[in-house]
C-alpha cells in the first residue's frame, strides 16, 4: 500500500516546499496536499512526484525499505559534499570580490 505522508518528509528532508514540487510537477498545491491528506493518487502523479523529488518511486510503499539502502546513501552523501564545496567555494569569491572592492576605494 502506498505511504503519499512520505512526500512532504522527502521534500521537507530535500529543503523543497510543497508548493514548489506542486508546480514542478504540474499540479495545485491544494491538490498535491488532498493527494497526500488521502492518500491517493494515480501511478502516474505519483511516477512524477518521484522524479520531481529525484526518488524511486518505490519509496512510497510501505513493502519498501523506510531507510536508504546503503548505495543510495552513499550517493546522496556524495552529491550534498558536492554541493557543500561548491557553496564554499562561491562564498569564497564572493569575499574575495569584497575585499577587492574595499581595497578599491
Amino acid at each position: 500500500m502506498a505511504n503519499l505522508f512520505k512526500i512532504k518528509e522527502i521534500a521537507r528532508s530535500k529543503k523543497m516546499s510543497i508548493r514548489s514540487l506542486a508546480a514542478s510537477v504540474g499540479i495545485s498545491e491544494p491538490g498535491l496536499q488532498k493527494l497526500i491528506r488521502e492518500n491517493s493518487t494515480r501511478v502516474e502523479t505519483l511516477e512524477l512526484i518521484a522524479k520531481s523529488l529525484n526518488v524511486p518511486i518505490m519509496v512510497f510503499f510501505d513493502d519498501s525499505p523506510n531507510n536508504l539502502n546503503e548505495c543510495e546513501y552513499k550517493y546522496e552523501l556524495e552529491i550534498a559534499n558536492i554541493k557543500i564545496q561548491y557553496l564554499e567555494n562561491m562564498l569564497k569569491d564572493k569575499e574575495e570580490i569584497i575585499e577587492l572592492l574595499r581595497n578599491k576605494k
